[in-house]
């Protein structure tokens, strides 16, 4: 019996974030947001989606512009942001390295598909069911 209630205990926690995001998110009441190149209508709406976000959170925004995706993946991965707001193509090659959640926006140039998606760190399973419930309840559209 004591064993199934610590196996009940240890399971409440799931899905888990590996980095622990959402529980720094918590903790600090804020939310580290890396903005990628976006025209203003683009911006505007992955504006939206962050502010609905952090809603939930009960944090403030602490945005980060002027960076490539290239360094803001990388700030994402050493844990220095918490979401990226981008455009990423169907094909990136990043889609091995970041968790890309279903776009908010697409828009065709030439061959390629961009969607306007958020991106998280892999891994930060909390935080990704966060933003893909996120982006189905609306997208703060």
């Amino acid at each position: 019996m004591l064993f199934a209630l610590a196996l009940l205990q240890g399971c409440s926690a799931y899905p888990r974030d590996i980095e622990g995001t959402s529980e720094r998110i918590a903790q600090s009441h804020e939310l580290h947001v890396g903005y990628g190149k976006l025209a203003p209508p683009l911006r505007a709406r992955a504006e939206r989606f962050v502010q609905a976000v952090a809603a939930t959170c009960d944090a403030r925004v602490v945005a980060e512009d002027g960076q490539s995706n290239e360094a803001m993946f990388a700030l994402l991965d050493d844990n220095k942001l918490d979401l990226v707001m981008t455009e990423v193509a169907a094909d990136s090659p990043w889609l091995s390295e970041v968790a890309v959640i279903e776009p908010l926006a697409r828009r065709q140039i030439g061959n390629r598909e961009l969607g306007l998606s958020a991106v998280a760190r892999n891994g930060e399973n909390r935080w990704i069911v966060r933003l893909e419930s996120q982006v189905r309840a609306g997208g703060g559209a």
